[in-house]
């Protein structure tokens, strides 16, 4: 089962795409960009899971979209 979080931000869809790359990259977590998704690899309070996450431009911003694909092994229901 994937989990999500969506929420519209107040930018247009190029400056969040930045800000993903740019966080990513800070934070040194490895991804792959997927037409207009990116894919990654990222340790969360220690538990290390497979995130999809998205920008699409609405009418009042952007809608930043975050879907956990595979949660790490062992992981509570809470955790998710």
């Amino acid at each position: 089962m994937n989990y999500s979080i969506s929420k519209i931000i107040p930018y247009v869809r190029r400056y969040v795409l930045l800000g993903i790359y740019d966080v990513l990259d800070g934070e040194g977590v490895p991804y792959q960009k997927k037409e207009d998704t990116v894919v990654a690899k990222a340790e969360v309070y220690g538990n290390l899971s497979t995130f999809s996450i998205s920008a699409e431009e609405q009418e009042m911003g952007t809608e930043l979209k975050v879907t956990m694909l595979q949660s790490c092994v062992g992981l509570s229901e809470q955790g998710k």
